[in-house]
C-alpha cells in the first residue's frame, strides 16, 4: 500500500497520488483506505514517516557495526571514534543511491516550499525526523567526548550534515549531462570528510578511520525501507483513522 503509494508519487509527482487513485492502483475502494489514511495528507505523512523511520534505524545499525569491528580490531581510540559518525554520514549516500525513489520524495518535501503538511500531520513526521537524527547525533557526540572532535552541539551538526549531504546528492540529475565532472556521490563523501575535518577531527585519523569504513563498507545500509513501508492496523495512524 505504501509502496505503491511512493511508486506514484516517485513516478508522476506529488499531486498524483491520491487516496482515489491509491485505491484503483490496489484494487480497493477508497473507503477501504480511508480506513487507514483519513486523508491524503495523512497517506503522504506516512510515507515521509515510513521513510525517515528506516533511515534512523539503518543509521543505528550503521554506528553499531562500526562500534563491534572497531572493539575487534586495534584501530586506536581516536580512529575509532571518528568511525561511527563517519560511516552514519556516508549512509545517506548510500541511501540516496540505492533508492532514489524514497530520496526524491523527502528532497520534494525538503526543498519545495509549495508542500507543506497541516500541524498535527507535520508533528507526526517531525517525531520521527527527531528520532533518526539522534541516531547522527549520538557517534557525533561521542567522538566529542573522546577528544576526537571538538566542541560542539551534535544536533545541530547533525541537522547541518543531513541538510548539506540532502543539497549536494540532490544535484545528481542534473550532473548526468556532465559525465567529465566529478561525480555527485565523490562530492558528497568529500563533504563528509569536510564536515568532520571542519569540526575538529585530525586529518591523518580522518583519514584513516574514512578509509576502513570504505574499506570494508561499513558504510552500506542493511534492511530495506520495504521493510518499514507496511502498515499494520496497530500502526498509530490506523487507529486514528478508525476513531
Amino acid at each position: 500500500m505504501i509502496r505503491r503509494g511512493l511508486a506514484i508519487a516517485a513516478a508522476e509527482g506529488v499531486e498524483a497520488l491520491t487516496i482515489q487513485r491509491l485505491a484503483a492502483e490496489l484494487d480497493y475502494t477508497p473507503g477501504a483506505l480511508y480506513r487507514y489514511f483519513v486523508s491524503k495528507d495523512a497517506l503522504i505523512a506516512e510515507l515521509q514517516r515510513s521513510v525517515i523511520t528506516f533511515l534512523g534505524a539503518a543509521t543505528e545499525e550503521v554506528v553499531g557495526r562500526v562500534t563491534e569491528y572497531a572493539a575487534d580490531h586495534d584501530v586506536g581510540a581516536e580512529v575509532a571514534a571518528l568511525m561511527a559518525p563517519a560511516a552514519a554520514c556516508r549512509g545517506f549516500i548510500d541511501f540516496a543511491g540505492r533508492w532514489p525513489g524514497e530520496f526524491g520524495f523527502l528532497s520534494v518535501f525538503v526543498s519545495d516550499p509549495a508542500f507543506r503538511l497541516p500541524e498535527e500531520e507535520a508533528r507526526y513526521v517531525h517525531q520521527a525526523t527527531t528520532a533518526a537524527l539522534a541516531e547522527l547525533a549520538a557517534p557525533l557526540r561521542a567522538a566529542a567526548e573522546r577528544g576526537a572532535l571538538g566542541d560542539g552541539d551534535e544536533s545541530d551538526r547533525a541537522r547541518t550534515a543531513w541538510a548539506a549531504l540532502q543539497g549536494v546528492l540532490q544535484t545528481r540529475k542534473t550532473a548526468r549531462t556532465e559525465p567529465s565532472a566529478t561525480t555527485v556521490d565523490a562530492l558528497a563523501r568529500d563533504l563528509v570528510r569536510t564536515l568532520l575535518a571542519g569540526w575538529g577531527a585530525n586529518p591523518q585519523s580522518l583519514d584513516r578511520a574514512i578509509a576502513l569504513v570504505e574499506d570494508h563498507q561499513l558504510d552500506r545500509l542493511a534492511g530495506s525501507p520495504d521493510d518499514l513501508l507496511k502498515p499494520s492496523e496497530e500502526s498509530p495512524r490506523s487507529l486514528r483513522a478508525a476513531k
